[in-house]
């Protein structure tokens, strides 16, 4: 059995409520977590509350590799384990990540960008690509 992993954030909200019936929010401010196995040491979840900051993680291993946020911003995070599992984690996610001589990249609708030396990344709803410190470098344009 093969399974479909969503591309973004709507896709996975709509695997959720496909799967587990009508998802409520809770109206007194506390989070709820819903979690299905989707693969080998995989899980998506879904953490949502009444303020509208929804996420939705696909983890492999216990840890979040890709974070979807309900304002169209994405999150990538390899922990520290650049590995073929990882990335193929968040490249069926929808993210085109690849390696080339021993460096990681991400390509965007904004053009591909060197990942550098931080484990996290953020994708903005324009495809540019942010570090903690600042904007990424932009190897190639779109």
């Amino acid at each position: 059995m093969s399974f479909e992993y969503p591309n973004n954030f709507y896709e996975a909200m709509d695997l959720f409520v496909h799967f587990n019936g009508k998802l409520k929010k809770l109206s007194d401010g506390h989070k709820r977590s819903v979690s299905r196995k989707v693969s080998h040491n995989t899980q998506m979840m879904v953490t949502f509350s009444d303020y509208d900051d929804t996420k939705i993680q696909c983890a492999y291993h216990g840890a979040d590799v890709v974070t979807w946020n309900s304002d169209g911003t994405a999150e990538l995070d390899h922990h520290g384990y650049r590995n073929a599992t990882t990335k193929r984690r968040m490249n069926q996610c929808g993210f085109n990540v690849y390696q080339s001589k021993h460096e990681w990249y991400v390509t965007t609708q904004a053009g591909t960008f060197a990942w550098g030396d931080d484990s996290r990344i953020m994708i903005d709803e324009d495809g540019m690509v942010h570090w903690k410190s600042g904007q990424a470098h932009c190897v190639k344009s779109a």
